[in-house]
C-alpha cells in the first residue's frame, strides 16, 4: 500500500494506491487515523485501491468514527466495483459516505460547507 498526502483548498486528500489487506492496513492507521483533527475535510481517495480485507474495512470504519468524533468530514471517492462490493455486501455503505469520483467529492464537501455537515 502507498499512501500519498495531498491539499486541494481546505480538503486533505489521501490516495490509496494498492491492498488495504494486513499490512496496508497498518500503514493506513499510521498515516490517516493518528492524523485526522478537529473539523478536517477529508477525501480518501480509492481510485487505486483494488482490495479491500477487514482489517481495510476496520481502517475505514475507525477512520469515520474518529472523523465523527472529531467534528471532521471524511468521504471515499471513486472506489472500484469489486471494492465498493464489498463495501455493499457488509452493509457499511450507509455508515461510509461514498462518491463516483474526487471531483463529485469535492464538490460535495464544498457544497455541504464544512466538516460539520
Amino acid at each position: 500500500m502507498e499512501i500519498t498526502v495531498k491539499q486541494e483548498k481546505d480538503v486533505i486528500i489521501y490516495e490509496l494506491n494498492g491492498r488495504l489487506d494486513m499490512s496496508g492496513s497498518q500503514q493506513a492507521s499510521d498515516t490517516i487515523i493518528d492524523a485526522i483533527g478537529p473539523n478536517q475535510k477529508i477525501i480518501l481517495d480509492m481510485t487505486m485501491c483494488d482490495y479491500v480485507a477487514s482489517s481495510g474495512l476496520r481502517i475505514l470504519l475507525l477512520a469515520a468514527k474518529r472523523g465523527s468524533m472529531e467534528k471532521s468530514k471524511i468521504v471515499l471517492a471513486g472506489m472500484q466495483p469489486m471494492v465498493a462490493d464489498v463495501i455493499a455486501m457488509t452493509g457499511f455503505e450507509s455508515l461510509l459516505e461514498s462518491y463516483s469520483s474526487r471531483e463529485d467529492a469535492l464538490k460535495a464537501l464544498d457544497r455541504n460547507g464544512g466538516a460539520n455537515c
